[in-house]
Formats: C-alpha cells, sequence, structure tokens
C-alpha cells in the first residue's frame, strides 16, 4: 500500500473518518446488545 506524499493527506483524513465512524458504529452495537446478553 504505497501513496505518494501528496495524496497523503486526503487518504489520513479518509482513514480517520472510517475509524472514526467504526468506533462510533462499535459503541453503539455494544451498547443495543449489553442489555439483551446480560439475561
Amino acid at each position: 500500500m504505497m501513496i505518494p506524499i501528496s495524496e497523503n493527506s486526503w487518504a489520513r483524513s479518509l482513514f480517520i473518518t472510517t475509524l472514526f465512524c467504526a468506533g462510533i458504529a462499535v459503541i453503539t452495537a455494544s451498547i443495543w446488545v449489553a442489555p439483551t446478553s446480560r439475561t
């Protein structure tokens, strides 16, 4: 995975955005699943 220096800025921001959305999805899923799995 080789990214040119000129494209590094948008690639990094896209990566951070994807990571951020994934983190929110995991947290939301864990909050929804926690009460049900406790039974």
